[in-house]
């Protein structure tokens, strides 16, 4: 008795390695995605947790005009939301404007605005850091900084 082939499921020698030749390629390409996406991803964190870190530091020093002078309890409060970021910059600020002139700094202890009374008081805090990527991507810089703020108006 004969076997008969189905036609198709014979190779020929040539054909033999091309699942293996295409799924390293592939692979490789999937693989490259993947740490790519991991990368931003890991990008996206710390940006999340700096803003998370601003808004704690500024939350603590909006609680009064005494607690806004208090840098060290602001910063502290900024920190405890870093504990997953190296490397990162807190700063914070106090500062004052008058309703008429936003933007423009007066003295928080002596100016009074016209007809408004005591001047606007409020609290920066500035968080900061270079973001250094796993290597080099094409068209993508291997370092980018990261400069978040936020401010509250305390009185």
């Amino acid at each position: 008795m004969q076997s008969k082939q189905v036609q198709g499921h014979q190779r020929s020698g040539r054909r033999r390695g091309n699942a293996m030749v295409e799924f390293g390629l592939a692979s490789s390409v999937i693989f490259l995605m993947a740490v790519g996406a991991v990368d931003f991803g890991r990008l996206f964190y710390e940006s999340i947790a700096m803003a998370g870190a601003a808004q704690a530091g500024v939350q603590r020093g909006t609680f009064s005009p005494l607690a806004s002078k208090d840098t060290s309890a602001i910063l502290s409060s900024a920190a405890a939301g870093l504990s997953d970021v190296r490397d990162a910059n807190v700063t914070t600020e106090q500062f004052c404007d008058c309703p008429y002139a936003p933007g423009v700094a007066v003295d928080c202890t002596t100016a009074r605005c016209t007809g408004y009374g005591l001047s606007r008081l409020y609290v920066r805090v500035r968080v900061t850091k270079t973001f250094s990527t796993f290597g080099p991507w094409p068209g993508i810089p291997e370092e980018t900084p990261i400069d978040l703020s936020n401010w509250v108006r305390v009185r």
